[in-house]
């Protein structure tokens, strides 16, 4: 069986040959390993300011944040996995990933990944919404003081 689970946005962003940073970070006694975007030039307003939003609330709540929190490129060791679970689906997933690291208390490490943009003309209308933003902003203290590994969908 396999001893990790490495996440990749099925959208192209991701450079798949990064894994190998994914892997060595995992292999040097690291539980979760965030990929951490570097160009985020040409990421939308609203994922900006919805990213700040997150690590505005993380701040208060967690008394810690990570820089981007939205990234999907991830690792996770099999010891690890039970206690990351999640209930969201689609944008909450990310967000709700995080709190459990943090609840439980695992280590974790960034790894900065290259983000590969699709040209303006080739790229999908961002299905994120403002109240996909508002759902996760909302679930933020219920996933930091719920009992461990119950939850509602976001």
């Amino acid at each position: 069986g396999a001893e990790a689970v490495i996440f990749i946005d099925a959208d192209g962003q991701h450079d798949p040959k990064l894994i190998t940073k994914f892997e060595e970070a995992l292999n040097s006694g690291d539980d979760v390993v965030i990929g951490v975007r570097i160009n985020k030039g040409q990421m939308s307003f609203i994922r900006k300011f919805g990213n700040w939003m997150i690590r505005v609330v993380l701040a208060i709540l967690y008394g810690q944040t990570i820089d981007d929190m939205l990234c999907g490129y991830r690792a996770i060791t099999k010891k690890s996995y039970s206690k990351i679970v999640w209930t969201s689906r689609r944008y909450g997933v990310e967000t709700e990933m995080i709190c459990n690291m943090w609840k439980y208390g695992l280590n974790y490490r960034k790894v900065v990944v290259e983000t590969i943009y699709a040209q303006k003309k080739e790229r999908k209308k961002d299905c994120f919404t403002p109240m996909d933003g508002i759902k996760v902003l909302l679930l933020i203290p219920y996933w930091r003081w719920r009992s461990k590994n119950t939850g509602i969908n976001a």
